[in-house]
């Protein structure tokens, strides 16, 4: 099967980078509600990498507008989503149920989190957090694939943090760990050796099925579901227990020149189709730490609903945590 790519990295120096960190620093911290401002990883790959900004708020400070929003397409093309930011309350417990790792204070009071998880949750957040994350790996390419339509810069950015979710399993060899590390690398070399459509095709059908053998036996075990119903983890998207890790559709499925062509294709596409995922997870009974991960960012997601309703708590694997 051919491909359309889309999301062709472009080039942008590492200056335009500080000056859309500079100006979204002063929108932001105008805000006297706004306790402080930390950029989140770092600037790897000029051109590639994207901006994530966390920002703590004073508790119970409303704040509406969405800082993301209004910005020009320069800066658009940096900060790829909304900002993450959330209350002082929540701010101090989000680090071990994230793992953001690095982060560099740009405005106000330096962060500082609290651990509170004894070393058996920590590792079983270690496997539940990285399986998220290869998991909507999965969802990501494999209905990239069925629509015909591959979004280039998102799989260096997804292929560049799953690098990071195997080193949680402690996996360092493998073919999908190769994969990952042949795609990093094409990522390295892009703008002076871009990979053409015969690599990129060949790259993403091993990367989509690599990654579904994987999951097909790790699933199984240390990773949960906190409810047997279908979740809703995106508009068209549903992720349910099932005996074995399978994608099912229905629906229509627009042709990829078509959804590129109309106006608002890619929203008429998500109406006229759903995904429910069958994942094998663990029968067992839920780890602690595991449900108490989902209440405190269910609550964090709730809690940004009413006062911060342009940011996001935080970042996670599966957008699961709307469900009450």
């Amino acid at each position: 099967m051919s491909y359309r790519f889309i999301q062709i990295p472009k080039e942008v120096q590492q200056a335009q980078y500080l000056e859309a960190m500079e100006r979204m620093v002063v929108k932001v911290s105008a805000c006297p509600g706004v306790v402080s401002i930390a950029q989140v990883g770092g600037i790897g790959s000029p051109g590639i990498s994207d901006i994530d900004f966390f920002v703590v708020f004073k508790d119970d400070y409303k704040y509406e507008p969405n800082p993301a929003e209004g910005i020009s397409a320069g800066d658009r093309y940096l900060f790829t989503h909304n900002l993450f930011g959330t209350s002082q309350k929540f701010a101090a417990r989000m680090e071990q149920y994230t793992y953001f790792g690095k982060y560099n204070n740009l405005y106000g009071e330096a962060l500082h989190f609290q651990q509170d998880l004894d070393p058996a949750g920590v590792e079983v957040m270690n496997q539940q957090i990285a399986k998220e994350y290869l998991l909507k790996a999965w969802l990501t390419i494999a209905i990239e694939k069925r629509s015909g339509v591959i979004k280039i810069r998102n799989l260096f950015l997804l292929a560049k943090a799953l690098a990071h979710d195997l080193a949680l399993l402690r996996i360092s060899s493998g073919v999908l760990w190769e994969t990952i590390r042949e795609i990093i690398e094409i990522r390295k070399n892009w703008f002076l050796n871009p990979a053409d459509s015969a690599q990129l095709t060949a790259l993403v059908n091993r990367y989509e099925k690599e990654l579904f053998l994987f999951l097909k036996e790790e699933l199984t075990g240390n990773f949960w579901l906190t409810d047997k119903n279908a979740l809703p983890i995106s508009r068209n998207i549903f992720i349910q227990r099932g005996n074995e890790l399978r994608l099912r559709s229905l629906g229509l499925m627009l042709p990829a020149a078509l959804r590129m062509q109309l106006p608002k294709g890619e929203s008429l596409q998500r109406r006229l189709i759903r995904f429910t995922a069958e994942v094998p997870a663990s029968k067992s009974a839920v780890p602690t730490s595991v449900t108490g991960r989902h209440a405190w960012i269910s609550s964090a997601v709730q809690y940004n609903a009413r006062y911060l309703p342009g940011f996001v708590p935080t970042a996670y694997g599966l957008n699961i945590f709307n469900s009450k």
